[in-house]
């Protein structure tokens, strides 16, 4: 699974918006609107995201 179908997922479920996310993972409102529109996710980057997606599914 991506990490951008992992935050649609996220985001579909009603846990998170897509603004929210991105400024709890990264201190960033449009991080999720630019990997929609296909930019690059660095590996750093994406391990924040995982980590705020995973306290949200309760695991962290």
């Amino acid at each position: 699974m991506t990490i951008l179908s992992e935050i649609e997922a996220a985001i579909a479920a009603g846990k998170c918006t897509a603004t929210w996310l991105g400024l709890r993972a990264l201190n960033d409102s449009s991080f999720v609107f630019r990997l929609r529109a296909g930019r690059r996710c660095w590996p750093e980057t994406e391990a924040a995201v995982r980590r705020v997606l995973r306290e949200l599914d309760g695991e962290a």
